[in-house]
């Protein structure tokens, strides 16, 4: 749960009320000063056209108060508009936009007019689906993506004596938590953050397993489960908007303890909270929208987010917020801080493809799996990286170690090697049993790999090897696990004694035609490898090719070559 969910009631002009209220003086009004118009009945007040306003649950209340509030003393017809503020989660919104779903009608009276996500993600992922959404909308608001986490925990990391970063909070002991990121702004830009922090592999992974193994679903708020917040297992912190951090909003949290913001040491993209029109086709509600959206930008709004603990589009805080980051209580002291004033550098505006690669990267390492890894110990296998010092066998070997890590610890996973009859009239010897990650790592078979490995020499049974994993896979599968075949290698098939290509592409085929398809990846070394005929096999898998010419890039094709895990149909 990325920010509040109450639904926002209908902020209408409250004329009768205030009708009321006054009807009783009217006479001795007009008797006194001549002539007194009704509040609210002026000329042109006859009712605006209503139209619904779908805000991101964070931001949602602060505009509700702002319509209820001071609307209706804005100056002109903005005082007569008549919006409805829905607290409505983006992804529920851009959900509706997508390619299966058909574009939704905002002609019709419960339709969108006005879309306020907490983030220009949505905007660009939900146009990708349907370009009459606009890929930028005009920001009315900002806030940080922070990590939250109690002030026990801030204060082991050396906080108020030292800045509270990610860093000093995702230390190794640390158990980190997200809101998934498929819903979440702040979760996703978080992702991104994180890979571009100035940490080794390991520890980048090993953050981003935590979060996916502690995901927090949508529905559910992330501060219960902090210490003390009742919610087991407990985590120690969790990405979300600074906003939320103010003591107000923990109020409404019921955070179990007080809570603190850790900032990023890197840019990193802020929420900006981007208004948009959808209501094409009624011209009257467009622009009572349009209008709506203009008054966002008053003095009154302003103070109004202000008070709720956003930034403005400049980054600067004021009102509580502002307070809360000086330090507040009697003694103003720095240990009453939540937030600081300074929240570093902004990042760039993510892309699309930027944003799909981080959720691919996360599904890969929150799906259960079964995976067979298969390395070639053939003799170009000893050839030398150009520019390294480093063998190709040696490369490989330490991109499957740090291949490792990037699994959920509850992935079964073995290790073959292959070349020509290696045991006995076999072309492939298994290097490690089938057992889960976790049970690999705790006997440090990420060290051990390079001496399991065969010293490199012979020739490569490829077709031989390609069939023998397959039929192991198919042997154990089970239905309920995402699994895949990856195959190292730097050359094409040496063994005209075994089965043949178009012998080894019948097989394959006869097995995905039973719909037990597994997908077979190949990760090709150097320039020696034939792209069409690995693309042959593997096409009909639902695999894919990755090729590595210079192999500097190898651990990140590996990484890439794992998306097949959180893949559950061939091809997708």
């Amino acid at each position: 749960m990325s920010g509040r969910h109450r639904s926002g009631p209908r902020a209408k002009r409250r004329t009768g009320t205030i009708a009321a209220a006054v009807s009783g003086l009217v006479a001795v009004l007009v008797a006194a000063a001549g002539l007194v118009w009704g509040v609210f009945d002026g000329p042109g007040c006859g009712g605006g056209e209503p139209f619904i306003v779908d805000a991101a649950p964070s931001i949602a209340p602060a505009l509700t108060e702002f319509a209820e509030e001071d609307l209706p003393n804005a100056d002109g017809e903005a005082a007569c508009l008549d919006p409805e503020i829905r607290a409505t989660e983006p992804a529920s919104v851009a959900g509706s936009y997508h390619a299966d779903n058909g574009s939704p009608d905002h002609t019709e009276e419960d339709g969108t007019a006005l879309w306020i996500p907490d983030s220009t993600l949505w905007l660009k992922r939900t146009h990708a689906e349907d370009e009459s959404v606009p890929e930028h909308g005009s920001s009315i608001a900002t806030s940080p993506v922070v990590l939250a986490t109690t002030d026990e925990h801030a204060s082991d990391a050396g906080w108020p004596d030292e800045q509270l970063t990610w860093s000093r909070v995702l230390h190794e002991d640390a158990v980190a938590g997200a809101v998934d990121p498929n819903s979440s702004a702040a979760s996703l830009l978080a992702v991104m953050s994180i890979g571009a922090h100035d940490w080794d592999d390991g520890t980048r992974t090993r953050i981003v397993q935590s979060m996916a193994k502690h995901s927090i679903a949508p529905s559910d708020n992330p501060f219960n489960r902090l210490p003390g917040g009742g919610t087991e297992p407990t985590i120690d912190a969790f990405p979300t908007a600074e906003q939320q951090l103010i003591p107000g909003a923990q109020e409404e949290q019921d955070s179990p303890a007080p809570i603190v913001a850790a900032y990023p040491e890197v840019p990193t993209p802020w929420l900006d909270y981007p208004a948009v029109v959808l209501a094409e086709g009624n011209d009257e509600r467009r622009e009572a929208a349009e209008q709506f959206r203009d008054a966002l930008f008053s003095e009154a709004a302003a103070e109004r987010l202000a008070a709720h603990g956003f930034r403005d589009v400049d980054g600067v805080l004021a009102g509580s917020a502002l307070e809360t980051a000086t330090g507040h209580g009697e003694s103003g002291a720095a240990e009453n801080r939540a937030v600081r004033t300074d929240a570093g550098p902004v990042g760039p505006p993510p892309s699309t493809d930027r944003a799909e690669s981080a959720l691919e990267k996360w599904a890969t390492v929150s799906k259960e799996g079964r995976m067979l890894v298969v390395l070639d110990v053939s003799g170009s296998m000893n050839a030398t990286v150009p520019g390294t010092e480093v063998t190709r066998m040696e490369a490989t070997v330490d991109a499957v170690a740090q291949g490792m890590h990037l699994l959920r610890p509850n992935t079964d996973v073995s290790h073959w090697e292959f070349g020509h009859e290696l045991d006995g009239d076999k072309h492939h010897r298994k290097l490690s049993p089938w057992q889960e990650v976790s049970a690999h790592l705790a006997e440090g078979l990420p060290q051990k790999l390079d001496e399991k490995v065969s010293e490199p020499g012979g020739s490569t049974a490829l077709y031989d090897t390609t069939l023998a994993a397959y039929e192991e896979m198919l042997d154990a599968r089970d239905e309920e696990q995402l699994s895949v075949i990856i195959i190292f290698t730097d050359g094409a098939d040496e063994n005209p004694d075994g089965i043949s290509r178009e012998e080894l592409l019948a097989e394959l085929d006869s097995h995905t035609g039973s719909g037990k398809a597994v997908p077979v990846v190949f990760i090709g070394l150097g320039t020696d490898v034939d792209p069409a005929e690995l693309t042959d096999i593997s096409e009909i898998t639902g695999g894919e090719v990755f090729l590595s010419e210079q192999i500097g890039d190898l651990e990140e094709i590996f990484f890439d070559s794992l998306s097949a895990l959180a893949c559950d149909t061939p091809g997708c």
